[in-house]
């Protein structure tokens, strides 16, 4: 198990939606694991397109 001494949340709004394949926040310098994506919107059959104009990226920065 790993401890984790700092959590860093970072969220972004955009005029325009976004892709993976067009945007990639880069993680803080000393995180330890980060992830970050799009709160997206879901297609006809209910499934998320991975774009949004409203993204959320979290850090976690070990002791």
């Amino acid at each position: 198990m790993r401890r984790v001494g700092w959590v860093f949340y970072s969220h972004w709004s955009f005029q325009a939606e976004h892709s993976h394949a067009g945007l990639a926040p880069t993680a803080p310098g000393d995180s330890d694991l980060w992830m970050c994506g799009p709160d997206s919107n879901r297609d006809p059959k209910i499934i998320r397109t991975c774009n949004g104009s409203s993204w959320i990226g979290a850090g976690f920065i070990p002791i």
